[in-house]
């Protein structure tokens, strides 16, 4: 399903193998929860950046990373 095009242990190549063979499944459960919440979150971020335009946004996130703020 998915190209390996990048590093894995020997556990995470175990997930991989099982997941591209089909053996995981979606329950389905508490979907909708996880749905609002992610919509929240981004609600959220919106809200406190509004005054950032994207440049600003990108410029304090890059400045943040490399002071491991």
């Amino acid at each position: 399903m998915y190209k390996k095009n990048y590093q894995l242990d020997v556990e995470e190549q175990d997930i991989l193998d099982s997941f591209n063979r089909g053996e995981w499944k979606s329950k389905g459960e508490n979907l909708d929860k996880y749905v609002k919440a992610a919509k929240k979150t981004i609600d959220n971020q919106r809200k406190r950046t509004k005054y950032l335009t994207p440049t600003q946004m990108r410029n304090l996130k890059l400045r943040s990373a490399t002071q491991m703020v």
